[in-house]
């Protein structure tokens, strides 16, 4: 399988409105991503900020993720979830 590319990444992360996604890892891990200003864009991947406490300014922790460990996105909307894959 194929990774995603910068472009497909920031594409699914910048809608307008913004959605709530879930990038499906190569090691299996999931990782949410709940609001836009929450992530980084890296010429190799993405930094992810995580905060216990919404209100708070200050991230509690984050993850580096290359591009080429995310195998898939899937859109958390509505409560039904879309999966976009990399083309092959």
């Amino acid at each position: 399988m194929r990774s995603m590319t910068p472009r497909t990444v920031e594409a699914e992360i910048e809608t307008d409105p913004f959605k709530p996604v879930r990038l499906h890892l190569s090691s299996g891990k999931t990782l949410d991503i709940k609001d836009r200003g929450a992530v980084w864009y890296l010429s190799y991947g993405l930094m992810v900020f995580h905060r216990k406490n919404p209100a708070r300014k200050f991230a509690d922790r984050y993850d580096l993720i290359n591009y080429r460990l995310i195998e898939r996105i899937e859109q958390l909307s509505d409560g039904h979830a879309r999966a976009r894959r990399p083309k092959s």
